[in-house]
């Protein structure tokens, strides 16, 4: 029947065992699983993978630790010189093969190289045929070279065409008697009989191309229409990433202003993009505006697009203005809200008068009075009385606090002759230890819940020097009287077991 507890039934009306709630998480495969847990609370999902930095297949994210590879660095490139085959982690040291011949006094030989191949030996000589000291057998150069005179081959008669001042080895091409004129057929006076050139009589470059300004091909500088004319000059803006362009025009005309910003240009929905002007059909969601933080309570949990209407923060507390643990800045009640309510009932029992609060699981506090005076060294939930008068009881839980009296009358000396019980630890977990100040070997005691129901009875066997023990790990926790009787005398004495 308590409202607090993990197996609370609201329809219940008879008090058994309740059972505390365990906050946790209770997915047994989950990272943080807690087996004690009754009450699902955040799971962390495992993520196996290699968890040590240093390894070749180190995985950030993993949380289980598995399947470590070690780094063995090294050139990873087969083809590289240094090629390492048992590294998995490349640590830039490979070094690329340079094919080539390796010794220094071969022909041939390459200082880059790092694998020899194809050396020749020596023949010093000229190697260039282009001179007339050529020698087809030499593969290596003399120093000072002997490679003296170039080759030039052509017509050396001044008397033909094909003269060449600068041959020096006739090759049998002097064939057509000279024919002065404009040789340079790229000149409008070019003469195509003539065969030596008068350069004098060159003058007008000819341009060719399209010499009509109404099509694309015009050519300003053409003087000679070749009819390459073809396509009709059309004005526009040529450029595709402009909201103007015309895909006809060839000719860009500065028409070209905005640059076509691709997106979603309804503003009813949430792709929309204030700087689109040039919708891509990416308009999927309908905007529902509204407070999208669910920490405030202004929340809603249909809007997929927040409008600024989040204003205030969730408190969570108890709004009850009248409970003990009233919360003033809380908004949202967290059903926490108890109210010391309950009877304060003293029961003149055994020699002493108890209390029973409720809630019983409350952390209280005691104050005893003697007819209005307090009883400072009195600060339990019981107390022996020592004369008669109004004993009032005054609790405290959590700033609220309950009272009652009691009035004792016709207390005499007799009354007070009652054996002393005390009781410790307290709060008990397993054991309470019971000790009497007298030499008694047995003692019968019960344990009383707070609905007066005798939960555990026993005799029990001293320890020695009145002293004795009780299990009681199997009570549920709460507060409980323990009822001692001794020599024809019951004591009462409270005690709370956690």
């Amino acid at each position: 029947m308590n409202p607090f507890a993990f197996d609370y039934n609201p329809l219940a009306n008879t008090q058994t065992s309740c059972e505390s709630i365990v906050l946790g998480c209770t997915d047994p495969d989950a990272l943080n699983f807690n087996y004690s847990a009754n009450t699902l609370d955040t799971c962390i999902a495992k993520v196996f993978g290699c968890m040590l930095t240093n390894a070749s297949n180190y995985d950030p994210l993993a949380n289980v630790n598995q399947g470590c590879i070690a780094s063995v660095f090294g050139c990873t490139d087969p083809d590289a010189i240094n090629y390492f085959s048992l590294a998995n982690v490349d640590d830039s040291s490979c070094i690329a093969k340079v094919e080539g011949c390796m010794n220094p006094s071969a022909s041939n030989y390459n200082p880059l190289a790092n694998e020899n191949q194809g050396c020749i030996a020596v023949l010093y000589g000229c190697t260039d045929s282009l001179y007339i000291e050529y020698n087809a057998l030499a593969n290596t150069e003399l120093v000072p070279s002997t490679c003296a005179t170039l080759v030039v081959e052509g017509c050396t008669n001044l008397n033909f065409a094909e003269y060449n001042v600068l041959a020096n080895t006739d090759d049998g091409s002097c064939a057509t008697a000279n024919v002065y004129g404009c040789l340079d057929s790229l000149f409008l006076e070019y003469d195509s009989t003539a065969n030596v050139s008068n350069s004098a009589q060159c003058i007008n470059a000819i341009v060719s191309g399209c010499t009509d300004d109404s099509y694309l091909e015009y050519n300003p500088s053409a003087n000679t229409d070749d009819g390459s004319c073809s396509i009709a000059v059309v004005r526009g803006c040529t450029d595709s990433l402009f909201v103007e362009f015309d895909a006809d025009a060839n000719t860009d005309n500065g028409s070209c202003v905005t640059l076509v910003v691709e997106g979603c240009t309804d503003i009813l929905y949430t792709e929309y993009n204030a700087d689109a002007n040039t919708d891509d059909g990416s308009c999927l969601t309908l905007a529902v505006l509204g407070c999208t933080d669910s920490l405030y309570l202004e929340f809603d949990a249909s809007a997929n697009t927040d409008d600024g209407s989040c204003a205030s923060l969730i408190v969570l507390g108890c709004t009850d203005s009248l409970a003990c643990n009233y919360n003033s800045l809380a908004n949202v009640d967290d059903a926490s809200c108890f109210n010391l309510s309950a009877e304060i009932v003293i029961e003149f029992l055994g020699n002493s008068l108890n209390s029973i609060v409720s809630p019983e699981d409350s952390v209280a506090t005691f104050a005893w009075y003697l007819n209005d005076t307090l009883i400072t060294d009195e600060i339990s939930s019981s107390i022996i009385p020592t004369q008669n008068g109004t004993y009032v009881l005054e609790v405290n839980i959590g700033g609220c606090t309950a009272s009652d009296a009691y009035v004792v009358q016709g207390l005499n000396i007799t009354d007070l002759e009652v054996v002393n019980v005390n009781v410790y630890p307290n709060p008990a977990r397993d054991v309470l230890n019971i000790s009497l100040d007298n030499s008694v070997n047995l003692v019968d005691v019960q344990v009383v819940n707070t609905l007066g129901a005798v939960v555990l009875s026993k005799t029990l066997q001293s320890n020695g020097n009145g002293s004795f023990q009780l299990e009681v790990a199997d009570l549920e926790l709460g507060v409980y009287i323990l009822k001692t009787s001794t020599n024809g005398s019951m004591i009462s004495t409270p005690w709370l077991k956690k």
